[in-house]
């Protein structure tokens, strides 16, 4: 009986010992995929959401080749195209638009989105709103082109800047970002 007693007692000191490895492992286990899922969700908060220059870029409705040549008196334009690229979300969605010298923004806009045009600053804000993961968008911005201006006269490219807010609920986190986009590739001149 003595002997059925010890080997019990080893059986279930075996059992403890492998109990308590077992508990240690997985908590190791859970420890080391939270760590591993802290280090996934913030890198996807701290991505640029914008970052692809292909889907997020300025274009001018005038181009041809390496420049763009607007006439006095005539009329010009702009596209901004935007992709939310990033796997989060983004709200209050907002684009900046500074107007190029010498271009009046053009009484009949054609736009989905509210925007203010502070003519004293020269600048259009574009109130986009929410951007799921993947949405996409486009502005078109049209402008009067003053008459006289004097011919070669170049015009600065137009100036675009997205703002907007980004949380995540896993890192109990949110924060403004904001981002330059790149201007229009071509030259803008004057031609009369």
């Amino acid at each position: 009986m003595a002997k059925i007693n010890r080997t019990l007692k080893n059986f279930l000191i075996i059992f403890a010992v492998l109990l308590v490895i077992g508990a240690g492992a997985f908590a190791g286990l859970r420890y080391y995929n939270g760590i591993k899922e802290f280090g996934y969700q913030s890198d996807l908060y701290n991505a640029d959401n914008f970052a692809d220059t292909g889907a997020n870029n300025i274009l001018s409705s005038n181009a041809s080749g390496d420049t763009v040549e607007i006439i006095p008196g005539g009329k010009t334009g702009f596209e901004i195209n935007f992709k939310n690229g990033g796997a989060l979300a983004v709200s209050n969605f907002k684009i900046t638009f500074k107007t190029p010298k010498y271009l009046k923004l053009s009484n009949n806009q054609e736009t989905a989105y509210p925007y203010d045009y502070n003519e004293k600053e020269g600048t259009i804000i574009f109130s986009v709103g929410t951007l799921g993961s993947g949405d996409s968008g486009k502005i078109k911005i049209s402008f009067d082109i003053p008459s006289p201006l004097d011919d070669g006269l170049p015009i600065e490219s137009p100036k675009v800047k997205f703002d907007y807010f980004k949380e995540s609920v896993f890192l109990e986190i949110s924060s403004d970002f904001s981002k330059e986009i790149l201007p229009v590739k071509e030259k803008i001149i004057i031609s009369s």
